[in-house]
């Protein structure tokens, strides 16, 4: 029961690292709002901090 759940953590970890790896590939494409004062260049990006710090 243990190695089965470790083994779906180990899973579950790769595959948010994947998703997160598509959202930093895909942000760039994403239409920013023009309401907004920030651009994509110009913000942080968490999630591309997060995926280096790792």
């Amino acid at each position: 029961m243990n190695a089965e759940l470790k083994a779906q953590i180990e899973e579950l970890k790769q595959e948010r690292q994947q998703l997160i790896l598509m959202l930093n590939r895909h942000r760039p494409t994403c239409i920013v709002r023009t309401d907004s004062i920030k651009t994509p260049e110009s913000e942080a990006n968490p999630l591309l901090e997060q995926l280096e710090k790792k």
